[in-house]
């Protein structure tokens, strides 16, 4: 009787589950992040007034942020289309998302629920990128 989890067959398919799953929730994460970057870009202003900045604030950095985090959606993709060649673009993208998480939840307001969702979007891609590199590493002889 033989343990069936170790054959090379059921630790490829968890591979490729584990694979699949990551890739869905960071393309979920990009598509929220892309859709919040356009909208800073295109409608500072709109953005300002529902985070309850005010009028005041501009439209300079609004729109230098959506840069930013337009230009980190772009990074990130690489990480999301060869997830296992560029292990060090998704985990710099975990790491700079914990810590901006972190960052806007100490400035409190409404910026404590946008870095909360930051968090947690860290936390849940951490740990399907380690789901995914576990049953990666299983994988191979």
């Amino acid at each position: 009787m033989t343990n069936e989890t170790l054959h090379r067959g059921f630790m490829t398919e968890a591979a490729r589950s584990a694979k699949a799953w990551y890739r869905t929730a960071l393309g979920a994460v990009l598509l929220i992040e892309a859709a919040g970057a356009i909208a800073l870009l295109v409608s500072p202003l709109g953005v300002s007034r529902l985070l309850a900045l005010g009028d005041d604030v501009g439209t300079v950095w609004p729109r230098v942020a959506g840069l930013l985090l337009l230009l980190l959606v772009v990074y990130m993709l690489l990480g999301r289309t060869m997830p296992a060649a560029a292990k060090m673009s998704n985990i710099l993208g975990f790491v700079a998302r914990a810590l901006l998480g972190i960052l806007l939840i100490a400035l409190c307001g409404r910026f404590a629920i946008v870095g909360a969702v930051w968090l947690v979007a860290a936390i849940v891609l951490a740990f399907f990128y380690f789901r995914y590199f576990q049953a990666e590493v299983m994988n191979r002889p």
